[in-house]
């Protein structure tokens, strides 16, 4: 009954935030090793160099990231995570997450015919844009008498110091 069950694996991404005061390759190379030892397959490691952080972590403004990726059970990733909290000296944080392999689905065929249609379809409409400009279009606006405040100072700047009009 046991050989009948069939082990899955799946893809995972684990995230390393290291601090900038320790050595990274003793680090990796451990955390490494604590991953295939938990029978993960296909491990790649990239490291992303430092970078600063959002806020401080154990009075770090910085810190060395690495990114890696392995195909592993659900099992392992426990057994991983019990590893990394022994090394709370190195690793500031870090977080595994389970990655949806993305697939490309298949286009259906278009017969020849169909997208022949379709050219002659696109350039046969064809759009063209005609601009008008505020100079060509003469509209005129009609004029209302309304007694404003522009019309008040004009007929004060019309009367002299002496009271006398112009």
């Amino acid at each position: 009954m046991i050989e009948n069950i069939r082990l899955t694996t799946m893809n995972y991404e684990l995230m390393l935030v290291v601090s900038p005061e320790v050595d990274i390759d003793p680090v990796i190379s451990r955390v490494e090793k604590s991953i295939k030892d938990a029978s993960a397959t296909g491990v790649k490691i990239n490291k992303l160099g430092k970078k600063p952080l959002s806020y401080k972590i154990a009075k770090h403004n910085e810190g060395e990231y690495v990114l890696f990726n392995f195909e592993a059970g659900g099992e392992a990733v426990g057994a991983v995570s019990k590893r990394l909290k022994l090394e709370q000296e190195a690793i500031l944080r870090y977080l595994v997450v389970k990655i949806k392999v993305s697939r490309v689905p298949k286009v259906p065929k278009v017969s020849k015919e169909i997208g022949k249609q379709e050219r002659r379809e696109k350039v046969k409409s064809k759009v063209t844009v005609q601009t008008v400009s505020s100079r060509e279009k003469k509209t005129e606006i009609p004029k209302v008498k309304t007694r404003g405040p522009k019309q008040v100072k004009e007929k004060k700047q019309k009367v002299t110091k002496k009271g006398k009009k112009k």
